[in-house]
């Protein structure tokens, strides 16, 4: 088994798919039954309140033989000695953070109304980027005053782990092709520079929004008669951007974000890429 752990809107949907294509590419029963699996199925933290059974319970019955999971949380929260000892590794992926709340805003400004409390949906999530900027929450994952460096840092002292690999997101739209090499020699995956090229092209972002049959997808559960809202926002995550914060960040703001990171990672050795160089 496999688990991309991230803080969300750091590549998760881009790495699950490069994982499914190098496990499942030549399986297409496979292929086509995880193709639209996403949250609450895959995700470890998540249920589906409808289903009697446990989601565990179902997702054993399914016919694959190595399961792509996905998780937010921090490592406080999961049994690592657990997931090593079961033979299961683990991809963390990574994104420099003024793309990361670009990414971010833009998928709340996609969030579909929530009739039952749009004053507090406005309040933490404003249209507004600068109003956004000051007061946006990201509470999925982790606990309140809590953010990105702090899921991150939890994570780090694992990075030499052999069952964890780090994975940047900005090296995966650099070279895709390597890092997509990278990830096969991880998982043991043997691929010729075909496959590999292969793979690369149909885990591209263009890929990825043609195989998206829907801009978003919402699906209402009813059950003792409560409205559970499940959405699937795909295309918000296939943006594919470095230096796209540039195009909302103020000067200011992005001093703000560069103190806030020096503060959060003194000590480490971590560097985000925000912008690639043009050759």
């Amino acid at each position: 088994d496999v688990i991309v752990a991230s803080f969300p809107k750091t590549g998760t949907t881009w790495a699950r798919h490069i994982v499914r294509h190098l496990y499942y590419r030549n399986d297409e029963n496979v292929m086509a039954m995880t193709k639209t699996m996403t949250m609450p199925t895959i995700y470890l933290e998540t249920g589906i309140p409808i289903f009697e059974a446990s989601k565990f319970e179902l997702l054993e019955k399914l016919p694959w033989k190595k399961r792509v999971m996905a998780t937010h949380v921090p490592t406080q929260l999961l049994d690592l000695e657990k997931i090593k000892s079961a033979g299961a590794k683990i991809i963390y992926t990574i994104r420099n953070p003024k793309d990361q709340l670009v990414s971010w805003y833009h998928m709340t400004n996609s969030f579909p109304p929530n009739p039952h409390d749009i004053k507090r949906q406005i309040e933490m999530y404003p249209k507004d980027w600068n109003s956004f900027f000051e007061s946006s929450k990201q509470l999925l994952g982790n606990k309140e005053g809590e953010w990105y460096m702090e899921n991150l840092l939890s994570w780090y002292p694992h990075r030499n782990d052999e069952n964890v690999l780090f994975v940047y997101f900005e090296d995966l739209i650099q070279d895709s092709e390597k890092e997509i090499k990278r990830i096969a020699d991880f998982l043991g995956v043997s691929v010729t520079p075909e496959d590999v090229s292969c793979i690369a092209n149909a885990t591209s972002f263009v890929s990825m929004k043609q195989q998206s049959s829907s801009g978003e997808q919402m699906i209402n559960f009813y059950r003792k008669g409560r409205n559970i809202r499940l959405f699937s926002l795909l295309h918000v995550t296939l943006l594919g951007k470095v230096g796209d914060w540039k195009n909302h960040f103020t000067v200011a703001q992005s001093e703000r974000m560069d103190a806030l990171v020096k503060e959060k990672l003194s000590g480490t050795d971590i560097q985000f890429t925000y912008e690639l160089q043009r050759e």
